[in-house]
């Protein structure tokens, strides 16, 4: 893992981390400390707001990486673009998750 340092980590929907659901949406704001990477992971049928404490739950990228391999592309690698506003969707017809414009994705 090359872009994030293997301890950082993210914020995620407890629907991925309590109900078992995978991601589906990942989007990066501004890192809220040294520990956060900034990435933030939603299993796309909640509300995109995971600043609140019951709807979300801080996991390490490595974990992550480990529990759900295609988001190793996403989270990890240094050619993609990391920036603030970066989203990401799962595309189950191909297996990879596809860079999209946050307008295009109504939960955010």
């Amino acid at each position: 893992m090359s872009a994030i340092a293997i301890g950082q980590g993210c914020f995620v929907s407890r629907r991925i981390t309590d109900d078992d659901q995978p991601p589906r949406l990942v989007y990066r704001v501004a890192p809220q400390g040294p520990w956060d990477s900034g990435w933030r992971l939603l299993a796309g049928d909640e509300p995109a707001d995971l600043s609140v404490p019951e709807q979300a739950i801080a996991d390490t990228i490595a974990a992550l990486c480990t529990r759900y391999p295609a988001l190793t592309a996403v989270l990890t690698d240094s050619r993609r673009p990391h920036r603030p506003t970066a989203v990401w969707q799962w595309k189950q017809r191909t297996g990879t998750f596809i860079a999209v414009h946050a307008k295009a994705v109504s939960q955010i």
